[in-house]
């Protein structure tokens, strides 16, 4: 990992940044309690976070800057505050698997 990337836990608020044509989102903004704004990576756990537009989310990832300065994190998992249940990679793919 370089100087800028670590392993953090953040809670905030989840927002659509950017939709497609059909009003897809294509790129979540996580805003935290404390007004800093992460760019969400588009990975499988990034994916199913914008299917939870408006939610207040707790996200355990790594944190990156970009060299503009934007702070981005590639979540590992997360919960919706207010639930037990911890959602990983593998549980998106099953998740996935069974909506299709």
């Amino acid at each position: 990992m370089g100087e800028r990337r670590r392993r953090v836990v953040l809670r905030g608020t989840l927002v659509a940044l950017e939709r497609d044509e059909r009003a897809r989102v294509q790129q979540v903004l996580l805003i935290t309690d404390d007004d800093l704004e992460f760019l969400v990576e588009n990975n499988a756990i990034g994916r199913y976070l914008a299917e939870c537009i408006d939610s207040e989310v707790e996200v355990h990832g790594i944190v990156d800057e970009r060299d503009d300065g934007q702070w981005t994190i590639r979540p590992q998992s997360f919960r919706e505050v207010g639930f037990d249940e911890v959602v990983t990679s593998d549980w998106v793919q099953t998740w996935r698997a069974r909506t299709v």
